[in-house]
């Protein structure tokens, strides 16, 4: 459903690796997953986990009801509601952990990270004692230095688990190194170190605890030194456990053991191709589209994911999937065998595996539109472009991107390969809404959604009240722009709340469904310029195009190559039904669309999948040729006499 995604498109590498809560808790819990699956018997369930996931939730409210509580504490001097609003914090900071909140991630973004949260507590509490006990420095001084022992304490624990974490291997997350002993560690490791600084925050509380019973029960101050002294022996136990703890991991030997263990699975295996997976977070459908292609392929594959992100959401295949987060971790994942890669994003850091001279690199985008992103001159740093069709081909040549034609192979699209053509026969008519979205760019920006969208939504279900309709926007629909999201909503409202709901479809219920799923579910398809017209028009079904900007109908073609077979619509929709009735009857852009078809998708008689297979066997015969003759030469001197010498790639 979506174009080329440009690095400049991309959020930023912070931002990817989440550098906040929210994005932290999302690594955390996609790097559990590139382990593998926990002990079941450890998953929570009934009426436990219930309880988890309602105090996760209730997270930001019981954090705000905290802190109320301990400023009513400080106005009143109640050492007590103090300890209780200590204690339920340590709580609900344990619960939230891991992964984090969104209400943690909003108080992080606002600078209220957990551990400044544990300092205001802990600063609140100080002056509770304060008057609590009149000033007495036998209370206040102890408690105080607890305070900066608790920091500190924090600072060393995290500093040891950093520490092991750093010597993280590259993991096999399916289908090799399954049997491996260290496949699970790290991702247990990470969850100990997000889980860790609550563990001193509760010691913190029951320290408080301890303290105002003193006070309330007005016990010898010495036994109010003695508590704060035995909670701060037990944070620097507790740190002290964690730097000795890894300190013998990091002398263990295990990471080289596992890495060694995993490559020789690999080298075993022999792969002949990389599938590169690198994007920006909840981009994982750019290469998901591929995947029957390369699952269909020929020749042995491994996938290769940069970012932990992505793995929840990598579909499924036979071939083994490597998490590789660091570049030497791609390097080593270009085994001797490796002769392809195959980029479908073009992500800043495909750079770490383009420097091999030795592979041949093929583009493959994850879409083909007419959007300005489908013609991009990054492309000229891969071998291969392989495209749909001859249009495509051509749609570099008028943006000015020269690029020899010999570089380019026609695939088609082998995510319509399986899809139905012709007319649908049964359960009336449906219409499938399948908007792009925004755009990081306003030049890019191609959605109906928010200006067109509801109004034609509304006007379907009022005048024509038997026909369903199915709604799959682009997944990215709103990231940019608020009312985008606000539209989705709208318009998800409106067919949940329809006379005749139940004909009606929201992809979102069903997000096990592909927008090529639906395809075979649709008589006939309003989109956007994008990839979804491109892709809808294999099927020989009506399509109508959306126009929000207005543009005139005579030059709309000519800047839109792709649209000459379909039907156009305007912003105001006056002529949704006019449209629609001429589609579903006489159809006449049928022979357009169909001469288009060819001209989007190519003359492929066996099919695209084939396509796909054949030219990855021409081009891997090709590159191991190549590679024979592939030499990095080099002069160096000898006793004054030029010496020439060669270093085999292979």
């Amino acid at each position: 459903m979506a174009d080329e995604s440009t690095d400049k498109d991309r959020p930023s590498e912070d931002e990817e690796s989440g550098t906040d809560d929210e994005g932290a808790s999302q690594l955390e819990f996609a790097e559990e997953q590139a382990g593998a699956d926990l002990d079941p018997s450890k998953q929570r369930s009934g009426l436990g986990r219930v309880l988890r996931d309602a105090l996760r939730t209730a997270f930001l409210p019981i954090t705000l009801l905290t802190a109320l509580a301990l400023g009513m504490a400080v106005l009143f001097a109640l050492p007590w509601l103090a300890a209780a609003a200590m204690v339920v914090a340590a709580l609900a900071e344990w619960l939230a952990a891991y992964p984090a909140t969104p209400g943690g991630s909003i108080l992080s973004r606002r600078g209220l990270g957990s551990r400044t949260r544990a300092m205001l507590r802990g600063l609140g509490v100080l002056v509770v004692l304060s008057v609590a006990t009149g000033g007495s420095s036998l209370v206040l001084i102890p408690y105080a230095i607890g305070i900066v022992v608790a920091q500190l304490s924090w600072t060393e624990f995290s500093r040891a688990m950093s520490r092991a974490a750093a010597l993280r291997p590259l993991l096999g997350v399916r289908n090799v190194g399954q049997e491996l002993e260290l496949r699970t560690f790290h991702a247990r490791a990470r969850r100990r170190a997000a889980i860790g600084p609550s563990i001193i925050i509760g010691i913190e509380a029951i320290v408080v605890v301890g303290l105002a019973a003193a006070v309330a029960s007005s016990a010898p101050r010495v036994l109010v030194v003695l508590v704060v002294v035995a909670g701060m022996a037990a944070m620097v136990g507790f740190a002290g456990f964690a730097n000795r703890w890894s300190a013998r991991f990091v002398n263990s030997g295990r990471v080289e053991r596992y890495e060694q263990q995993l490559l020789a699975e690999l080298e075993a295996f022999a792969p002949q191709g990389i599938v590169y997976v690198a994007a920006g977070r909840g981009q994982a459908y750019m290469f998901n589209q591929w995947m029957s292609a390369y699952n269909a392929s020929s020749k042995r594959l491994i996938v290769v994911v940069r970012e932990a992100t992505h793995l929840p959401n990598l579909a499924e295949t036979q071939w083994p999937v490597i998490y590789a987060p660091r570049t030497r971790d791609v390097e080593r994942c270009v085994l001797p065998t490796v002769r392809l890669a195959f980029y479908s994003a073009n992500s800043g850091k495909n750079v770490q595996l383009l420097r091999e001279a030795g592979v041949k690199h093929v583009f493959l985008n994850h879409g083909d539109s007419d959007k300005s992103t489908s013609a991009n001159p990054v492309a000229r740093v891969y071998d291969e472009l392989w495209v749909a069709g001859p249009c495509a081909v051509d749609r570099y040549e008028a943006a000015g991107i020269e690029i020899d034609r010999g570089r380019f192979a026609i695939i088609g699209r082998p995510q319509v390969d399986a899809a139905v053509v012709g007319r649908r026969h049964g359960d009336g008519v449906q219409l499938l809404y399948a908007p792009t979205w925004e755009g990081y760019y306003e030049e890019s920006n191609y959605s109906s959604l928010e200006l067109m969208g509801p109004h034609i939504v509304r006007r379907l279900i009022a005048e024509r009240p038997d026909w369903g309709i199915i709604f799959k926007p682009h997944p990215a629909s709103g990231r940019q722009r608020r009312t985008m999201l606000d539209a989705r909503n709208e318009i998800e409202r409106l067919l949940r709340t329809a006379p005749n709901a139940q004909r009606h479809s929201v992809a979102r219920d069903v997000p096990e469904r592909s927008v090529y799923d639906w395809f075979d579910s649709a008589d006939v398809c309003i989109s956007d310029i994008s990839s979804v017209v491109t892709d809808f028009l294999y099927t020989d079904r009506p399509v109508i195009v959306s126009n929000p900007k207005m543009l005139p109908h005579d030059g709309f073609a000519e800047m839109f190559p792709s649209q000459q077979g379909s039907y156009v619509l305007d912003r105001d929709c006056d002529e949704l039904l006019e449209i629609l009735d001429r589609a579903m009857t006489d159809d006449p852009m049928l022979a357009q669309r169909q001469a288009m078809k060819t001209y989007l998708h190519g003359d492929l008689p066996e099919g695209p999948l084939s396509a796909f297979a054949a030219n990855a066997e021409r081009l891997y015969e090709r590159s191991c040729l190549d590679l024979s003759r592939v030499r990095n030469t080099f002069t160096f001197t000898v006793a004054g006499k030029p010496v020439e010498s060669f270093k085999p790639t292979g």
